[in-house]
């Protein structure tokens, strides 16, 4: 049975007193209870219950941005990743390790930087990057680790330390070997301690070649007229201008500064005395006799030096080829570092750029020279690689005129 009043019931007077009582508690709703519509709609929102769930929600936003903010600060900056060429760092100096971080940091000193094995270095900061530039060449095939400590956020956080690491590229060499009677000559491009080698060129009479990144600068000759050219990757050559028909008598590339030097005689006068010629592969690729300053630069480029500068001293060529002696200063006593083989003969000697290896071109001890112009070398050459540290032979390949 339902007991509520039917409003249908009520005088006048009692429809107009619940109507004012209504208006005096602020409603704006028809005159019939509280509840849903006829559509089944709520009632609309007050715009006072619509700023209170704004001002909750901006303030729910706020403690958010609050708390990541005081979990940042109290972390400290962190490695977002890192940047290093793993080859050039063991060929050319002042090559950099780029560590990137998720925030602008303070700057970073020398001071803060543990690197193993140690390296002279120097280090920048500009926003996000923290650049380490290695003063030298860093040794090929090994694994260094790089530590910052005390890196600290622009805002002043909490300090933190970034470590990352990397392994430098295996040696790549370069060497040439002559085949014998006038046939191809090669240009074998291979890594020390890794299987297998490519040729990188090959053609008759190749009498000497420089390495410019991953091209080549290669001179040719029959015996009667010398060429010099530059053998792309893509294996296209480019033949340089040289003074006219002659023969090239000495040569050497810079590659820093892409400098070519060589002497040169012209085919009319095979005795005379050679003259001093460079190119600028940087400029225009033809000859140009110099003289004063130009020529003394060239000249010590073309200079045969006594002994070659490793990370342990002065390698040096006995005069005999019995060994290879290192000196580690001035004064000091030579040490052997390696000795010719029974029935060999050590012919010629050089050094990666690093400086951890020596090169050194092992022959027959009764081998006859292959007769080049340029370069002549014994028959039958073998080119080794030895370790400076140890004195152990990492490496053989056969061929001479090793370029690293």
């Amino acid at each position: 049975m339902d007991f509520s009043p039917r409003i249908d019931s009520w005088s006048a007077d009692e429809v107009g007193a619940a109507r004012r009582l209504r208006r005096r508690r602020g409603a704006d709703t028809p005159d019939r209870p509280d509840g849903p519509d006829d559509a089944g709609r709520s009632p609309a929102r007050t715009p006072t219950s619509f700023r209170r769930a704004f001002a909750v929600t901006v303030g729910v936003l706020i403690l958010l941005c609050a708390a990541l903010v005081v979990v940042a600060h109290g972390r400290g900056p962190t490695l977002a990743s890192t940047q290093v060429d793993a080859a050039s760092v063991t060929t050319t100096p002042h090559q950099q390790l780029r560590v990137f971080t998720d925030e602008s940091v303070a700057q970073v000193r020398k001071e803060q930087v543990r690197m193993t094995p140690a390296a002279p270095l120097t280090v920048q900061t500009a926003g996000t990057v923290i650049t380490v530039q290695f003063t030298g060449r860093l040794r090929s095939a090994t694994r260094y680790s790089v530590e910052l400590r005390g890196v600290t956020s622009v805002f002043g956080s909490r300090p933190a330390t970034l470590t990352t690491a990397f392994t430098t590229a295996r040696a790549s060499v370069l060497t040439l070997d002559r085949a014998p009677g006038g046939g191809q000559d090669r240009i074998v491009r291979s890594r020390v301690g890794v299987p297998g080698r490519t040729v990188a060129y090959r053609a008759p009479g190749i009498q000497a070649f420089g390495a410019l990144g991953s091209d080549l600068v290669v001179v040719r000759g029959d015996g009667h007229a010398s060429t010099i050219s530059i053998v792309a990757a893509d294996g296209t050559t480019e033949d340089l201008i040289l003074p006219g028909t002659g023969l090239v008598r000495s040569f050497a590339l810079d590659a820093p500064t892409g400098l070519v030097a060589f002497t040169w005689t012209p085919a009319s006068e095979p005795r005379a005395t050679p003259r001093l010629f460079t190119i600028d592969l940087e400029g225009q690729h033809t000859s140009t006799a110099v003289t004063g300053a130009a020529a003394r630069a060239a000249e010590r480029l073309l200079a045969v030096r006594p002994g070659s500068l490793t990370t342990r001293g002065t390698a040096r060529l006995a005069g005999d080829g019995s060994s290879v002696t290192l000196t580690a200063s001035a004064g000091s006593r030579p040490v052997t570092l390696t000795r010719a083989l029974a029935g060999q003969r050590l012919t010629a000697l050089g050094t990666s750029p690093n400086g951890q290896y020596v090169s050194v071109v092992s022959a027959p001890a009764d081998a006859p020279s292959d007769g080049r112009a340029l370069d002549p070398a014994p028959r039958s050459p073998t080119t080794l690689v030895v370790d400076v540290d140890s004195g152990a032979t990492v490496a053989s390949f056969a061929g001479s005129s090793l370029a690293w």
